[in-house]
């Protein structure tokens, strides 16, 4: 394990209720979005970067943390909501695991159109990165934690809570650049099948939100560009 410098130790004092011993660079495991504060709050005064991760499904096989990188696990914030049937709408924080999530859906009569049941990775880790491009049906809100700290919600459990520019969409394959996901507001499909079936080798007809605008997006929601990709 690498010698810790003098910033790091500072890091793991203000962190110490969630920081995480015994692991190749330094990590938290949060269990609250005040927890999330609370890292971001640390990182911008002792100027470090923060790597979100589930289960690492997601991530290149090359990837490497970069100097002064702080990973954030995202497993112990993993609540799921009983689906509503009168919106047809669950309410999923982002530790949530995909299969879990899916067997949560099939066992109260729903479904989840499009998404893969073999994914062994967190609902975040899936919606933020490729295979979420394909999922804009089902996104229907979020509630963040911003890089300057502060909690906001866009969308929400209607689809009227949309206004304008849609920002919850923007975060489907967004690699985790633009804040950190607390909770996800997934619509749902009537049905007693947990999917509707993923076909890996399907035309993909939904993108990622372009560039220019994911750059505006970052320099407004992270303007100390706190939040690195997960992707190399």
């Amino acid at each position: 394990m690498p010698h810790s410098t003098k910033s790091e130790n500072e890091l793991r004092e203000s962190l110490r209720d969630i920081w995480v011993d015994g692991l190749e660079s330094p990590a938290v495991l949060p269990r609250t979005s005040s927890d999330v504060q609370d890292v971001i709050s640390s990182a911008i005064k002792h100027d470090w970067k923060i790597l979100i991760v589930g289960k690492g499904r997601a991530f290149s096989t090359n990837y490497v943390i970069g100097p002064k990188g702080l990973t954030l696990i995202n497993l112990k914030i993993n609540r799921v909501s009983r689906p509503d049937p009168s919106d047809m709408v669950i309410e999923c924080e982002s530790g949530v695991l995909v299969s879990d999530l899916i067997s949560i859906v099939s066992n109260n009569g729903f479904r989840l159109n499009g998404w893969e049941e073999s994914w062994g990775g967190t609902v975040g880790g899936y919606l933020c990165g490729e295979r979420g491009c394909d999922l804009g049906s089902s996104l229907i809100g979020v509630d963040m934690v911003d890089g300057r700290g502060n909690q906001v919600r866009f969308g929400g459990r209607n689809r009227k809570d949309v206004a304008g520019f849609n920002v919850a969409q923007t975060i489907l394959g967004s690699q985790g650049r633009l804040g950190w996901i607390e909770r996800f507001f997934i619509k749902l499909s009537p049905g007693s099948s947990g999917t509707s079936g993923y076909t890996p080798s399907r035309i993909r007809t939904t993108k990622a939100a372009p560039e220019r605008i994911l750059s505006h997006l970052c320099s407004a929601f992270d303007p100390h560009a706190l939040f690195q990709r997960n992707l190399t």
